[in-house]
């Protein structure tokens, strides 16, 4: 199945005064070598990226006195995204002292191609989703057209749902290149985080969410290949 993607990493710290005082050295770690453009927004949010505007943009890194941010759309390699982000995070912890990580998530988009709107609900009512008991109970109050699921645990969230080729939301907004599907498309989102990680701890947790991530990803990525498929 066509899978096109785009990544997003947060990683929130307590509020650091010496952001502000070490913009320069920030900008300078960064730019002109691994991004050609920088801003600095409101006197405190540093914003670094590749192309001009920041919205065109497949890489983007923002730096703020409370996260840093980093999205990669498009990744060339399976591990792009986390060695990127682990690069990145380095070279901040070089400049500023961060004593905790008080939450750190791995975010992904995927675009899973190609399911028709309707084919997808309709086998979803026929035992791939839904049980038949429970279409017998919904039918007699609501014979849905579409569908967007949502399931949560601790420090996971995935919220999953059929998307029109040419649909435009808060999702495909997201996106730099939305014409990349041939017909419609799965949407998965998933969301996986710990929270409390020690500096010293932070690159084997966030490889470990990463990791959680995409074996959420490529477990629903095969049920969906066999269910349409066979």
């Amino acid at each position: 199945m066509e899978i096109y993607k785009k990544i997003f990493s947060e990683l929130r710290y307590p509020g650091q005064i010496d952001i502000f005082d070490g913009r320069s050295k920030i900008v300078k770690a960064y730019y002109p070598e691994k991004f050609k453009h920088w801003t600095i927004e409101n006197n405190s949010i540093i914003r670094l990226h590749n192309v001009q505007p920041y919205q065109k943009s497949f890489e983007n890194l923002l730096i703020e006195h409370k996260r840093l941010i980093y999205s990669l759309e498009d990744p060339f390699t399976e591990n792009q995204f986390i060695d990127k982000l682990l690069s990145y995070k380095k070279k901040l912890e070089k400049i500023i002292s961060i004593p905790i990580y008080s939450r750190v998530g791995i975010r992904g988009y995927f675009k899973v191609g190609y399911l028709k709107l309707e084919d997808f609900i309709s086998k979803s009512k026929e035992n791939v989703l839904f049980s038949s008991q429970f279409m017998e109970c919904i039918n007699k109050i609501l014979n849905f057209s579409d569908l967007y699921i949502i399931l949560q645990n601790s420090n996971s969230r995935l919220n999953m749902g059929p998307m029109k080729k040419d649909e435009r939301n808060n999702y495909t907004n997201e996106f730099v290149e939305n014409e990349n599907m041939e017909d419609d498309y799965l949407l998965l989102d998933i969301d996986c985080f710990e929270t409390d990680v020690l500096p010293k701890d932070l690159d084997r947790t966030a490889k470990r969410i990463y990791d959680r991530m995409n074996s959420i990803k490529s477990n629903l990525v095969n049920f969906f290949e066999v269910a349409f498929n066979g």
